[in-house]
């Protein structure tokens, strides 16, 4: 029987980011995805997460998979535990202000770009999810 969903606490630093990738592209790969599929789940986690770290450092990140019934979709979630960071270039501060913040926060229009669909939502915990449905093939 497939495990039809895993999910994983992170510490908020750069060293779990392969971790959590490797997580959820294992888990593709389980449900008998191809190889592409698995490397863009792992693609999607790696943005996610990395965002997730730069919003709030030191601070715990979570990430799950699930596969959706019989569909050939899997659902990953990734969700930032922390408040913003105060460090310029980081959470709720741009890069600069001179009209340059594209060349940051690039990830999320490749996320966009490979999945089905992306929806953020803000918790009453203060918790920020981004759900993403990856088509399988």
């Amino acid at each position: 029987m497939l495990v039809r969903r895993v999910s994983r606490t992170f510490a908020g630093r750069t060293g779990t980011l392969e971790s959590a990738r490797s997580l959820v592209a294992d888990f593709v790969a389980e449900q008998g995805a191809s190889t592409e599929s698995s490397e863009i789940a792992r693609l999607i986690v790696s943005e996610l997460a990395t965002n997730a770290v730069e919003f709030a450092p030191d601070t715990d990140y979570a990430v799950a998979a699930e596969r959706t019934g019989e569909a050939e979709q899997i659902l990953i979630t990734v969700r930032s535990m922390g408040e913003p960071s105060d460090v310029p270039g980081h959470g709720r501060f741009p890069a600069d202000t001179e009209g340059r913040i594209a060349t940051r926060h690039r990830g999320l229009a490749i996320v966009h770009a490979v999945s089905e669909s992306v929806s953020t939502s803000a918790n009453d915990d203060g918790t920020i999810d981004i759900t993403v449905v990856l088509a399988i093939t």
